[in-house]
């Protein structure tokens, strides 16, 4: 519902509690002011989700890495793009040691997920799809 509603809809329907679920850590903020709209109308809620999930549990993180680490292999992307993003993130956040550990275990999650760097033979090269046969088309993703 949009915020500015929230309030009138707590006022006409009269909920005994708000259950909220919150996926994207970026979307706290937004979860923390729907909270505030419910407390000021005197309604408890009931934040949940994988945004507020326990503290320094890097899973959800690091199970993202690895996925996006798929996509960007599938689409042909050399998956050094993402440990240098990784290594970038680690420079700025060296003051956070918390965030500086769940990179460390994505970045360790993307080495997994492509030991050789991409350079084994017959790899394409760091993280990407191999050429098709000739007269084969390229599979989409």
């Amino acid at each position: 519902m949009p915020g500015p509603h929230l309030i009138t809809h707590l006022h006409q329907a009269g909920p005994d509690t708000v259950a909220l679920s919150c996926t994207l850590p970026t979307r706290l903020p937004r979860a923390h002011a729907t909270i505030a709209a419910c407390r000021a109308v005197g309604v408890p809620s009931w934040p949940a989700g994988a945004a507020s999930g326990p503290v320094d549990d890097a899973s959800l993180f690091t199970e993202f890495v690895g996925w996006t680490a798929g996509v960007l292999r599938a689409r042909g992307v050399p998956l050094t793009s993402l440990a240098a993003g990784l290594a970038a993130f680690g420079r700025e956040l060296r003051d956070f040691p918390r965030a500086g550990r769940m990179l460390a275990e994505a970045a360790a999650a993307c080495q997994m997920f492509d030991p050789s760097g991409g350079t084994s033979p017959g790899s394409g090269g760091a993280g990407t799809v191999p050429s098709p046969a000739p007269g084969q088309a390229r599979p989409r993703v």
